[in-house]
């Protein structure tokens, strides 16, 4: 999109969408009220070929819990973030926050639309149509006033279907569109969105009506009514038609902050986030097609997590990496880019290391496994603070030893340059070593019992996984804190210690030549560490929880 396009239509719809969170976050700074409605109003005014939308909300109540957390810096660092992009955003345009928008901007919804057929080409072919619950009808029509009375604009009214639409016309660039559909006003770039958002209102169907995958007997309306379990949200997102959504992307009609898979599988997605006396927590909901998924696995027993210490910094832990490899080759079947990624594998697998890769590496694999990174002051990797461990649960150990036999002899006798190869004991465990010569393992490996094999990079941490951690992973505070209070069973956690985490980050930074700024580390100080796990609970339905801990301001410590 252009920069003369971005002028003032753009951004005056994304300073009201702004304005939710300024809205919020004023009140997380200055103690302001703020109230809005619910994500169903919102959508009835939402076409239902809408692809996705995100609820933003600007309620008193999420807000005052968030304040709880945080330190003074951090907040600081927020609150001059907050002041650079409003004199951006609203000072550049000729508004102010306090005076023309915080007064009357309730809750929004934010929908994206595929562009009409015949529409005028644009650069961005999907339409952004903006939905603002209006909380104070007096101070909002007060802001339409004044909107008149700027020189740089010109407004004219356009009628249809018996409501009136506002162009607003600024002296350069494309015009803007908005109208009132009762207490919301909805806004667009483009005046055919408007319309079609006037239609909706009128009678023709919306996003509320929508039938997830195609059913009548799942409407879209029960996600929009569902808080999720999350008490105070903060927000809701939503994939109404994740086929849809995949679509757009693949034509380039929307622009996803993630990289999505390609699946008939999962048919709508929703999410909300919200705060509790943890921090931000969010979970998230998909509605899947089980008869397009693979035999559903049984949830882990997470006993790999009493393998680690405590001093683990992250960690990624699963179902057996032979089932998730069987799903990627089955949906490489019908997704080009999942079927590039298994050609990759495939190839590199037995190009470098001359093994086959579905049966040599990931075959044995049947057994849940845990990834870590784990903070160590000590062997090769000292310098940057951390090493790695890998736990593997097999029933076939016959083929898993095949294969570190290859790879230890391609360490011997295929690299550049040689390692030694050594034997020694660690409270009964025979390990292998693969050594630098003068200066230490890079890799060690060995049987913790018949079926679980580990892999460590730095000595010292297969020393101390061999020894028997006191505590374990799962029994440590931070673990009890950022991780304990998730759903179990489950199918495995993604577990970050922030606190851990700061110094290696800064340590490798460092290394190339970077650095945290002070106000990012400030801000990753505030945080506790991130906790993700996913369940199952039902056939036709998958779930994930994320938390972020957060740490009280002192004056809420102990709350």
């Amino acid at each position: 999109m252009s920069e003369q396009k971005q002028s003032f239509p753009t951004r005056l719809v994304v300073a009201v969408a702004i304005a939710v969170g300024i809205s919020g976050a004023y009140f997380y700074f200055r103690g302001a009220f703020v109230s809005g409605s619910n994500p169903e109003d919102s959508a009835k005014v939402v076409p239902d070929e809408a692809f996705m939308a995100a609820y933003l909300v600007n309620d008193r109540q999420p807000w005052q819990k968030l304040s709880e957390f945080g330190n003074a810096e951090s907040k600081a660092a927020i609150a001059r973030g907050i002041e650079s992009f409003k004199n951006e955003v609203f000072t550049a345009n000729n508004l102010d926050y306090d005076r023309d928008l915080k007064p009357w901007v309730g809750n929004i919804m934010l929908a994206w639309l595929p562009a009409e057929e015949g529409a005028e080409p644009r650069e961005t072919q999907s339409e952004l149509l903006a939905v603002v619950g209006i909380k104070n009808p007096l101070r909002a029509w007060l802001f339409q006033r004044n909107l008149k009375s700027q020189e740089n604009l010109k407004q004219q009214e356009i009628e249809y279907n018996g409501v009136t639409i506002s162009e607003i016309i600024p002296s350069e660039g494309a015009p803007s569109y908005y109208t009132r559909l009762k207490n919301q006003l909805v806004l667009s770039d483009s005046r055919a969105t408007v319309e079609r958002a006037i239609d909706v209102f009128q009678g023709e169907p919306s996003l509320v009506a929508k039938n997830v995958g195609g059913s009548q007997e799942k409407s879209f309306k029960k996600l929009l009514a569902d808080d999720l379990g999350v008490d105070d949200p903060l927000f809701h997102f939503y994939l109404p038609d994740y086929g849809s959504m995949i679509g757009a992307v693949d034509r380039g009609l929307a622009e996803s902050p993630v990289a999505l898979p390609e699946t008939n599988a999962v048919q709508a997605i929703a999410i909300a986030g919200g705060v509790d006396n943890r921090g931000i927590y969010v979970r998230a909901i998909s509605a899947v097609d089980p008869n397009l998924l693979p035999e559903q696995s049984e949830p882990i027993s997470g006993k790999l997590l009493d393998r680690l210490p405590s001093e683990t910094i992250a960690l990624v832990s699963g179902i057996p990496l032979s089932q998730i490899w069987s799903v990627l080759v089955a949906q490489s079947q019908t997704s080009p880019t999942i079927g590039e990624f298994v050609t990759l594998v495939r190839t590199g697998v037995n190009q470098f290391v001359n093994i086959n890769a579905d049966r040599d590496l990931f075959g044995w694999m049947d057994g849940e496994f845990a990834i870590g990174l784990v903070a160590s002051q000590e062997g090769m990797l000292s310098q940057i603070g951390f090493g790695g461990a890998l736990l593997f649960e097999t029933s076939d150990r016959t083929t898993a030893a095949t294969t570190l036999n290859k790879l230890e002899n391609l360490a011997q006798n295929g690299l550049p340059f040689a390692l030694e190869i050594s034997s020694r004991t660690v409270n009964g465990i025979d390990f292998q070593d693969w050594r630098i010569p003068q200066q230490g393992a890079v890799v060690s490996y060995g049987w913790l019992d018949d079926n679980t094999v580990l892999l460590t990079l730095g000595g010292p941490i297969a020393d101390a996984i061999a020894a028997g951690p006191s505590p374990s992973l799962r029994n440590s505070d931070n673990f009890g804190a950022i991780a304990g209070s998730l759903p179990t069973p489950n199918y495995g956690y993604f577990y970050l210690d922030m606190e851990r985490a700061i110094d290696p980050l800064q340590t490798l930074l460092l290394f190339s030549g970077g650095n945290i700024p002070a106000g990012t580390t400030a801000i990753l100080q505030s945080i506790r560490g991130i906790g993700v796990t996913a369940t199952w609970p039902q056939p036709e339905q998958a779930e994930m929880e994320l938390l972020f801990a957060l740490k009280k301001t002192k004056e809420f410590q102990g709350n």
